[in-house]
């Protein structure tokens, strides 16, 4: 008699043996799998995850690094209010008016204020640059 072991895989559930029965010679195919084994491929998917992952965060800190090259302190007084913020940007100008749309952002209501606070002239405006 021929017992034919048959190993059934399920990324839920322990291998299971089928078995089969033939006459005069024994085959096991259960040889190719040994008993609670992992798929080959959940390693290296594992390996390439971690790899995209450590390149996307590389390239993300690289690529902000490289654009700000300015920053700026100012303080905006709006509707009998004073606010002070920084900004930043690849150049004074951008790092200036981040700086004014932060401090803008606190004071107006709307988005009428918004751009009359924003055309306000700013006080104590204190730029450097990373050169």
């Amino acid at each position: 008699m021929i017992e034919m072991g048959l190993q059934l895989w399920h990324p839920c559930r322990r291998p299971q043996r089928v078995g089969v029965t033939l006459l005069n010679s024994e085959i096991d195919a259960t040889d190719t799998m040994p008993r609670n084994s992992q798929p080959p491929r959940k390693g290296l998917r594992a390996l390439l995850l971690v790899v995209a992952l450590a390149i996307f965060a590389t390239a993300l800190i690289l690529g902000t690094h490289s654009v700000v090259q300015a920053e700026c302190e100012l303080c905006v007084t709006f509707n009998g209010m004073t606010t002070c913020r920084r900004g930043s940007g690849a150049d004074a100008a951008e790092a200036r008016q981040a700086a004014q749309k932060a401090a803008c952002a606190v004071m107006a209501g709307g988005m009428n204020e918004s751009i009359a606070c924003d055309n306000t002239p700013a006080t104590n405006v204190q730029c450097s640059t990373g050169d």
